[in-house]
């Protein structure tokens, strides 16, 4: 696992404290039995590769799958581990450590029909298909995409740690020594700027103006910018005034310098 590989730890009772200590090098795990015997999923990341399916609001209800045999894990805080999924109760389900080059999941329970119904859920089957997909190193991806959530979290498994913030170049490195590089840039619909149609203001719930309205917001509109025109117009005048008293003021000093020069000259000469 050192050397870039995906291994995942299904825990089936407290002992494997130690078995975790001993892959990741941590002292800090701990298992206990959870304070209560069913326990319901709560909290998911959907930005992560292994849940970016679910992400649809159609799909991302996980509140019904029993876990009747759970697990509280203790983890190491630190920024190559991170908890992916959380029972109802807080405690985490899902955790996703780095273990040199490879990755680690850690899941609280076994998948046993009589500690889980997480094997027995529509879930299931495609959760292992996208943990399959992180083993091998991904599907598939272009080098060039939109900057969206949906593709965010398809990437992520490349370019992990790094999560992209914003549309730019991103460096993905390979196990060969080798670099790629993933550009992610706006989305085409971002460029369009045409006006919308009538119809698609109605269906938008957008509020009606009439003329009379749309004429006084116009008018409101313009007489602000001309006021904030006429603000700036006034504030740079002003910088104008005070420099032209300084120079005022250098001048008034050059001819006093000069007068007290002379004089000093005269007094020297006679």
């Amino acid at each position: 696992m050192s050397k870039g590989k995906t291994a995942l730890v299904l825990v089936s009772d407290s002992g494997f404290s130690n078995t975790l200590r001993s892959i990741t090098g941590e002292v800090a795990w701990l298992v206990q039995n959870a304070s209560s015997r069913d326990l319901l999923i709560g909290d998911v990341d959907f930005t992560h590769s292994l849940f970016a399916p679910f992400a649809d609001p159609r799909f991302s209800n996980f509140a019904s799958i029993h876990t009747w045999d759970g697990f509280e894990i203790t983890y190491p805080e630190s920024e190559s581990t991170r908890v992916l999924a959380r029972f109802d109760n807080g405690s985490p389900l899902l955790i996703e450590t780095r273990v040199g080059e490879g990755t680690l999941f850690v899941w609280a329970s076994s998948w046993a029909p009589q500690a889980s119904q997480w094997s027995l859920s529509s879930k299931f089957i495609p959760f292992l298909h996208r943990l399959a997909l992180f083993s091998s190193g991904g599907p598939s991806l272009p080098s060039n995409t939109s900057f969206t959530s949906a593709n965010i979290a398809a990437y992520q498994s490349l370019i992990s740690p790094t999560i992209p913030r914003t549309p730019g170049l991103y460096r993905v490195p390979s196990s060969a020594g080798e670099s790629r590089w993933i550009a992610f840039h706006l989305p085409p619909e971002e460029s369009r700027t045409q006006a919308l149609l009538q119809d698609d203001w109605d269906r938008l719930g957008l509020p009606e103006f009439d003329e009379a309205t749309r004429s006084a917001q116009i008018a409101s509109i313009t007489a602000a910018l001309q006021r904030e025109t006429d603000n700036q117009t006034e504030q740079r005048q002003q910088i104008w005034k005070w420099l032209l008293w300084l120079l005022l003021a250098l001048l008034a000093t050059e001819s006093l310098v000069a007068i007290l020069v002379n004089r000093r000259r005269e007094l020297a000469a006679s």
